[in-house]
């Protein structure tokens, strides 16, 4: 099955409706912001049990490099949620695989575009500069793009309302990671530099790394919720991390 374009005509509309012409060039944070404003959003959070079932079916279909069943349900992954990254990352390694590389470099170029208007969106040391997501799997998407791994994950209302990641990096991950991306993504991701005693700096910066990211929950269901009370807007969101 193709992606089917909401046809609800407002701007979250019209960027799928860009993204499906090959026109990659656009604003990723407006798209990403678009989609929860947009009846689009409604409707994906009634259907969250459909999509929940259809990502475990991609991941399970990626496993197995089934590729036909991992369009399929990328594709009615993408339909209900556009912005959904992990899709399109998957999407593009498949057709990558089959050898269309016109439309795995369309949703790789779409991925990118997600990936680094999340990092853009701040330097994640402050709530006021916190990276801005729109739902969870945004945030462990790119710390998995990092090569991070989690340590601790907790919600604390600070000047605004945020997720605080403390995260573990490997330096040779991180040199690697920098290295192949480019600008994708660039040191001031990460945080600052921690202060270390004396000699010890070349020594500690071969070994694991820690850093404090904090990640702003801009309009996903529980800030939604929070701006604007709808109690019936949110049933079964799948963007819900309370």
């Amino acid at each position: 099955m193709a992606v089917e374009i909401p046809g609800f005509g407002d701007k979250y509309s019209n960027y799928v409706r860009l993204l499906e012409m090959e026109n990659a060039d656009i604003d990723y944070q407006d798209f990403r912001f678009s989609f929860v404003e947009s009846d689009q959003y409604v409707v994906a959070c009634t259907h969250s049990e459909e999509r929940d079932g259809l990502s475990n079916e991609l991941l399970f279909y990626r496993h197995a490099r089934k590729f036909d069943e991992i369009v399929r349900c990328a594709n009615a992954l993408l339909t209900i949620d556009y912005t959904d990254i992990l899709a399109h990352s998957i999407l593009s390694d498949a057709y990558k695989a089959v050898g269309e590389g016109k439309n795995a470099t369309k949703h790789s170029r779409i991925r990118t575009g997600l990936v680094q208007s999340i990092i853009d969106s701040g330097d994640g040391i402050t709530s006021i500069s916190a990276f801005k997501v729109i739902k969870l799997w945004e945030e462990f998407f790119v710390l998995e793009l990092l090569g991070a791994r989690l340590v601790q994950h907790h919600t604390e209302p600070l000047q605004d309302v945020c997720d605080i990641v403390e995260v573990e990096i490997r330096a040779a991950a991180l040199q690697s990671i920098l290295t192949s991306a480019g600008s994708l993504p660039d040191t001031r991701s990460f945080g600052p530099q921690p202060t270390l005693p004396d000699n010890k700096q070349s020594a500690t910066s071969r070994i694991n790394r820690f850093r404090r990211m904090l990640v702003c929950h801009v309009q996903d269901c529980w800030i939604y919720q929070y701006a604007k009370p709808d109690p019936g807007l949110c049933v079964g969101c799948p963007c819900n991390i309370l």
